[in-house]
């Protein structure tokens, strides 16, 4: 208990160190350059609290709950495609080279097919994230159950589980690590794909708002969307993290 808690502290004291380094390096770069390109960041969170109620707040909601829909399906989607083909041998030979063929292709290339079938509203920028974001769950999981030793099949006969059991057992807590890794790397890929897309089809969301506040050359509003739009990134990263060391306490016991 007292390792991990020193371990929290550390995490923590990196990530304090990590933001002084930013805002430090921010500040000379913008006195140093001196134009109104770069605001200073006193300028840029005085913007973002002049703005925040009216302007940053709802447009980063709507924002982030596009994200976390797209989320809950991709991890939904993929993760049972990950397990279902991680189990049964018949299933990966039918799924996983169609998976491997449309993996390096970026898939916010078919954006505007989806645009097209099924219009300008909601549902093409959710299934678009989604379409990016499915391919991140597939392979990890479906590799964590074929990397199981071949003695665990041994011992769960041993223990005369039944499918449910060797499920719940054995082959959930061998998807969670591999899980929570892929939905930490799908935020990035899903909110470059939601940025995108508001861009495109949408007068609402943070990524609108900062493409529009570039666009009337209002640099300080700008920044305080992309800062913004960090702490929300940084603020979803401390949740997963919280689950991931509630869900996998077998792992958490290692550091």
């Amino acid at each position: 208990m007292q390792m991990k808690q020193q371990h929290d502290r550390r995490n923590n004291l990196k990530t304090l160190y990590a933001v002084l380094i930013v805002l430090i390096a921010w500040s000379l770069l913008s006195r140093l350059l001196d134009t109104i390109v770069l605001p200073t960041p006193r300028a840029t969170f005085e913007a973002m609290a002049t703005l925040f109620v009216d302007k940053l707040l709802p447009h980063t909601l709507i924002s982030y709950a596009r994200l976390l829909i797209a989320l809950a399906i991709a991890s939904l989607v993929g993760g049972l495609i990950g397990i279902i083909c991680g189990v049964y041998s018949e299933a990966e030979a039918l799924v996983i080279p169609i998976v491997d063929l449309f993996y390096p292709i970026p898939r916010i290339a078919f954006l505007p097919l989806f645009l097209i079938w099924f219009g300008l509203g909601e549902v093409s920028k959710v299934i678009v994230m989604v379409a990016v974001a499915v391919f991140y769950f597939i392979l990890p999981v479906h590799r964590a159950i074929k990397q199981l030793p071949a003695s665990y099949q041994l011992i769960a006969q041993t223990l005369d589980f039944n499918r449910w059991q060797w499920f719940y057992h054995v082959v959930l807590p061998a998807c969670l690590p591999a899980f929570f890794t892929a939905l930490k790397l799908t935020i990035g890929a899903a909110l470059a794909a939601l940025f995108f897309a508001e861009n495109v089809a949408s007068t609402t969301g943070i990524a609108y708002y900062i493409m529009n506040a570039w666009s009337f050359s209002n640099y300080p509003a700008m920044y305080a969307g992309i800062v913004l739009l960090c702490i929300m990134g940084g603020i979803l990263f401390a949740i997963l993290n919280y689950l991931e060391q509630k869900l996998t306490p077998w792992l958490q016991e290692r550091v």
